[in-house]
């Protein structure tokens, strides 16, 4: 059968969705039954014989929150029970409550996209090979949901995102060190590859601030993560991700002040954002743009109106999405330059890494209306034929971490697509009688 794929975005409710899809936040709970992660606790890194514990107040949340056609104790929801929701949509724009009916051949590309979701959900990366910078970008298209083999190739499979929170050994790097009493997140080789990764992969996880962080004897949670990088907040410094992570954790009007004594401010990481220039030949330039459009979002969702730097950004990206368009090449691919230059090239891994961060960004940030526009679907089409063709498929858990991060960034805009366009006209299951859990998840057995 097709694997589960979760939500994979981070705003909530959608802007743009039909108000009686069911859209619900991962709970620790939730994320708990997913898989027992590595608790690390012996020198021989054995796994724990019991799941991730889950807060009182999150399992309580979850008893009282359920609602009809939301995910089975189980975890076995089907594609179709996922929230059909925009990541980073425009202001909100009227919509019909029911969508029109698919073409036959928007069916035909809903199918094949699935298909590529599906196959390389089913087969994860491992703890042995894969560093901790590949198995966050594996997080993107799968979210929550997302597995990892401990071991090599035939292990056992755990919550990936339980394995780095719990800073687990992943291709011979733990993500966490603990500095002077602060938890922090490793940037470089083998950690984060860019400031801020991790705090952006779980607030599009959507996981909550009470999950568990372990770093050595040391017990945390999410929250603290998140005090750490409002910590770390530099001007003229790359917060495009962070951006993404405090918009998510932090309400807009939240103020904070930094390890250099400056007061910061969502509004004002926009503006430095939009200040800081960025490498249109490469992914910075569409890091960039996420950021700046997850914050809109973010702000749009809360009924704030666009004014000053917002205002500004939403010009920005209007800008940006319309010359993204304008270099796209006619079968739907990128220059592997990204912004920087037009056409084709011979290097085939390159353009779908290109092709994998614009598209994912374009399809996050466009409104609903023209996200069947011919040169939308053209890309999708192009980037769900690569990933499912040849050596794409076959090679992808030996290829370079350059590589494996683009066919992940491009799965995530497989993803992306799904959830806005196909997923809305899923059938919605019937209503289930609910039946309360009242029983919380035991804590890992302590080890010397």
């Amino acid at each position: 059968g097709a694997v589960p794929r979760a939500e994979w975005l981070a705003d909530g409710p959608s802007l743009l969705a039909p108000a009686n899809v069911s859209q619900r936040r991962p709970t620790a709970t939730a994320l708990a039954r997913e898989g027992q992660p590595p608790a690390e606790g012996t020198a021989q890194d054995d796994p724990p014989q019991q799941g991730l514990p889950a807060s009182a107040s999150e399992l309580k949340q979850e008893v009282d929150a359920q609602t009809p056609g939301a995910e089975t104790a189980s975890g076995d929801a089907s594609p179709a029970k996922a929230a059909a929701e925009s990541s980073l949509p425009p202001p909100p724009q009227p919509e019909s409550p029911s969508p029109e009916p698919l073409s036959e051949p928007m069916m035909a590309l809903r199918d094949r996209l699935r298909k590529v979701l599906d196959h390389y959900a089913a087969r994860p990366p491992n703890s042995a090979q894969h560093t901790p910078p590949e198995i966050l970008s594996y997080c993107l298209p799968f979210g929550c949901k997302t597995r990892l083999r401990q071991g090599g190739r035939s292990g056992t499979t755990v919550s990936a995102i339980g394995a780095l929170c719990w800073n687990y050994r992943c291709g011979g790097y733990r993500l966490f060190a603990e500095q002077e009493g602060e938890v922090l997140a490793r940037v470089g080789h083998g950690f984060q590859l860019r400031p801020s990764q991790l705090l952006a992969t779980l607030a599009l996880a959507r996981v909550p601030t009470d999950y568990p962080i372990r770093v050595g004897s040391r017990q945390g949670t999410v929250a603290d993560l998140v005090e750490s990088e409002k910590r770390h907040c530099y001007r003229g410094t790359d917060l495009s991700l962070k951006l993404v992570g405090l918009a998510f954790y932090l309400s807009e009007q939240e103020s904070w002040e930094s390890a250099t004594g400056q007061t910061w401010t969502l509004e004002r990481i926009v503006q430095l954002e939009l200040e800081r220039p960025a490498d249109r030949g490469d992914r910075a330039a569409t890091d960039r743009l996420w950021g700046l459009s997850y914050a809109l979002a973010r702000r749009a969702k809360a009924g704030s109106t666009l004014e000053g730097p917002y205002e500004a950004a939403w010009r920005h990206i209007e800008k940006w999405q319309a010359y993204a368009l304008d270099l796209q090449n006619p079968d739907g691919s990128w220059h592997p330059r990204f912004f920087a230059a037009r056409g084709s090239s011979r290097d085939n891994a390159q353009r779908i890494r290109s092709t994998g961060h614009i598209l994912r960004w374009l399809v996050a940030s466009l409104p609903q209306q023209r996200l069947q526009e011919p040169a939308i679907i053209r890309g999708v089409a192009w980037l769900a034929d690569q990933l499912r063709l040849g050596r794409a498929t076959r090679t992808y858990l030996t290829s370079t971490p350059r590589r494996f991060e683009g066919l992940m960034y491009a799965l995530h805009a497989l993803a992306v697509y799904d959830q806005r366009v196909f997923q809305p006209h899923d059938e919605k299951p019937p209503a289930e009688e609910e039946t309360p859990r009242t029983t919380a998840l035991a804590s890992p057995a302590a080890s010397g």
